[in-house]
């Protein structure tokens, strides 16, 4: 009786720490999509870390070429005609500087809020577009139809460019609701 309860209890035991180790092991396709998850993760902390670099040195710029265009107020009024056209076109440099700078930063800025929020906020603005252009089709208001139309695909085409540019990424899958 004694050897049928240890007999019993040892392949109970054998069979657990086996069933204990089966559950452990993983597939191969379960590894590599964590793997790929995992080198996706490290990829986008490179680039918010590029684009975090980026804005750093584009507020570099901005500022120096703040600093360096200071006092000009003064020279302004003191100065002759022909200074004054050397000021005009040294102000509108900075001016172009500063503009592309800041097109730069929101670039990046674009790149750290990630592309879910990238495409929610792209959804959100392109539905309140899509409300006015179904109103105006309700209305029967053709001009209008046809502009809101125009500056939906303008708005599409120039998301779509942006998207590419700044290589965001494919619209992410929606989430699970549980």
């Amino acid at each position: 009786m004694k050897r049928r309860i240890i007999s019993t209890v040892s392949i109970c035991v054998v069979l657990a720490l086996a069933w204990i180790c089966f559950g452990q092991t993983e597939t191969p396709a379960a590894k590599s999509s964590r793997e790929a998850a995992r080198a996706r993760r490290g990829e986008w902390r490179e680039r918010q870390q590029k684009a975090l670099t980026e804005i750093g040195a584009q507020v570099t710029k901005i500022k120096t070429s703040m600093e360096a265009s200071s006092g000009g107020r003064g020279r302004w009024r003191e100065a002759s005609e022909e200074e004054r056209t050397k000021l005009r076109e040294q102000y509108r440099k900075v001016r172009e500087e500063r503009t592309k700078s800041l097109g730069l930063i929101e670039d990046q800025i674009l790149l750290l809020k990630g592309r879910r929020t990238v495409y929610q906020e792209y959804d959100k603005s392109m539905g309140e577009l899509t409300g006015l252009l179904e109103l105006a089709k309700k209305e029967k208001a053709k001009e209008t139809t046809a502009a809101i139309e125009k500056l939906v695909a303008a708005k599409k085409k120039q998301f779509e460019k942006k998207v590419e540019e700044l290589k965001i990424g494919e619209r992410p899958r929606p989430r699970r609701s549980n």
